[in-house]
């Protein structure tokens, strides 16, 4: 799987820190681009894992109408998260990581396969019901 990175600057860099809103709905992902350990991405990055967890300030993920059948891996390093949207894919099981989410006030995960909630997600004070 190839990561493609949007340059949001005309030096070059990526301003993953701007990004408040990602929406990635309806597009058929089995799981979501994560790439650990390449030296290149390193160096320039100063990241060992890149992947979705790079976006700190995001606010908003639509991840529906997908094919994820595993949660996926980096969401829990979006402490800002207040919008998570996983409706529509596969998932089994709701992992203990989004207990993390303090911020989290919405997530729908309707139309999934989930036979598991990690019981750190009631601990979620913003999180309405």
């Amino acid at each position: 799987m190839t990561i493609i990175f949007i340059t949001l600057d005309c030096d070059g860099y990526i301003f993953t820190e701007k990004m408040v809103r990602l929406d990635l709905s309806y597009n058929k992902f089995q799981e979501l681009p994560l790439e650990s350990g390449n030296l290149e991405l390193v160096n320039e990055l100063g990241e060992w894992e890149v992947g979705i967890g790079m976006f700190k300030n995001l606010l908003f993920l639509d991840l529906r109408g997908n094919v994820l059948e595993k949660f996926p891996e980096q969401v829990e390093r979006l402490e800002l998260l207040e919008e998570l949207y996983l409706s529509e894919n596969k998932l089994s099981e709701i992992p203990s990581d989004l207990g993390g989410l303090e911020k989290l006030k919405v997530l729908f995960i309707h139309h999934n396969k989930i036979n598991r909630i990690a019981t750190d997600l009631y601990s979620l004070q913003n999180l309405q019901v």
